[in-house]
């Protein structure tokens, strides 16, 4: 996933030394972290953004916390942000580069939104088999 990750990064985040927003979400159950920890966002130099807030999705008593900065494209933060979520020690997170590109990892890959459709095809092209195999297209 990593190789992966820089492939789509170099192609969507722009140039190295680009800012990006990175947004991660920290959700509490009764006010309990698990196992993804304030001091893990606070290491990679994140914020707290917002506190339980409210998921109403969920069952009653499930909140989350959003911890939020700007980091360099090439920076160490995002490989350690990375290597947290491949590891499911933090959640899936948001990366916005200043082109408007988002790019969301989670465990098992990431999600990619442009309103640039060109860009997207383009990476379809280039990458045909990392295209998930689902149904829907999702």
């Amino acid at each position: 996933m990593r190789r992966r990750f820089e492939a789509i990064q170099s192609s969507l985040l722009a140039t190295n030394g680009s800012s990006v927003s990175v947004f991660v979400p920290i959700v509490k159950y009764s006010g309990e972290t698990g196992r993804c920890h304030p001091e893990a966002m606070s290491a990679l130099g994140l914020k707290l953004v917002d506190a339980n807030m409210i998921d109403y999705e969920e069952d009653e008593g499930v909140t989350f916390d959003l911890y939020g900065g700007a980091k360099e494209t090439d920076s160490v933060e995002i490989e350690l942000l990375l290597t947290g979520i491949m590891q499911d020690e933090i959640m899936q997170s948001v990366m916005i580069a200043q082109n408007g590109n988002i790019i969301a990892p989670y465990e098992g890959g990431f999600d990619i939104f442009s309103d640039r459709v060109d860009e997207i095809d383009g990476l379809r092209r280039l990458y045909p088999t990392w295209m998930s195999d689902r149904s829907d297209g999702l």
